[in-house]
């Protein structure tokens, strides 16, 4: 993925935005303000289009604050994020430097659902209010917001890469069965997860189903194989310590190693 320009900077922290957002914000916006025109008959065209462009805006807005929370409880760790980017799929977080324990990959991972939850019951609390009021686009609108966020959060907790579960579920069995055994139970559970959504997308058919699949699978594999590459790397590394001078054997500092989506593998 190309860099782009930092749109935004909340809380100091670079705001991109990939190209193909811009290509998939159009459909989006006819989605949502269709789904606004089957919710409300009677709504005008053009103001179903403008509500489809704010609920289309909302959504996005929500997954920058959901990997926001990822970077705010990394700053409280002690971890700095580079920047957050997002794509059609989602977003990513990426933090400057590896937590150095799986604690610290707990309590980043999970944030980011914590955000979403509590997006979710104020998107909801809104708009039964507005609803009830009378105002029946915004209240609507915010109600679909907060359920997509409710959804987005449960999603999130599925126990495989690149989600935030699959995070929780290695943080937790590092513990007892050691980093690399615990990233493959991640990657199996998200081979199995996208086989099955592939599967539902196929006979539904939801393409974007198929391709977010598709990606939770070639992201787990690519977790578990750098997770792998760099405990061989440390081996190695102590197996020529004893030959080497200390210094000459060093691992590269943590800070020039890009992390993506969210909580990265942590040191040993």
């Amino acid at each position: 993925m190309s860099p782009s320009p930092a749109w935004f900077r909340p809380l100091g922290i670079p705001l991109r935005i990939h190209w193909s957002l811009l290509l998939f914000l159009p459909f989006l916006i006819a989605q949502v303000g269709g789904w606004l025109n089957d919710a409300l008959p009677g709504l005008p065209r053009a103001v179903g289009f403008l509500g489809g462009l704010v609920g289309a805006v909302g959504l996005f807005t929500s997954v920058a604050l959901h990997e926001l929370g990822h970077a705010q409880a990394g700053k409280w760790r002690g971890y700095r994020t580079r920047d957050i980017l997002l794509l059609p799929i989602g977003g990513i977080a990426r933090l400057e430097r590896l937590p150095a324990s799986s604690r610290d990959e707990l309590i980043i991972a999970i944030a980011g659902p914590i955000v979403s939850v509590i997006l979710g019951v104020l998107g909801l609390g809104a708009g039964l209010g507005f609803y009830m009021f009378g105002l029946a686009l915004p209240g609507i609108l915010l109600l679909m917001l907060g359920g997509i966020n409710l959804m987005l959060a449960l999603f999130n907790l599925i126990p495989c890469f690149p989600m935030d579960g699959g995070r929780v579920l290695r943080a937790l069995a590092a513990r007892r069965m050691g980093l690399v055994a615990a990233t493959r139970l991640a990657m199996r559970i998200g081979t199995v997860v996208g086989f099955l959504m592939i599967s539902y997308g196929i006979f539904a058919p939801n393409l974007m189903l198929v391709v977010i699949a598709i990606f939770i699978m070639i992201a787990a594999r690519a977790e578990y194989r750098m997770v792998l590459h760099r405990e061989q790397l440390q081996r190695l590394t102590r197996a020529w310590g004893a030959f080497w001078p200390t210094e000459l054997t060093e691992p590269p500092p943590d800070e020039d190693i890009d992390v993506e989506v969210g909580p990265p593998p942590y040191r040993r």
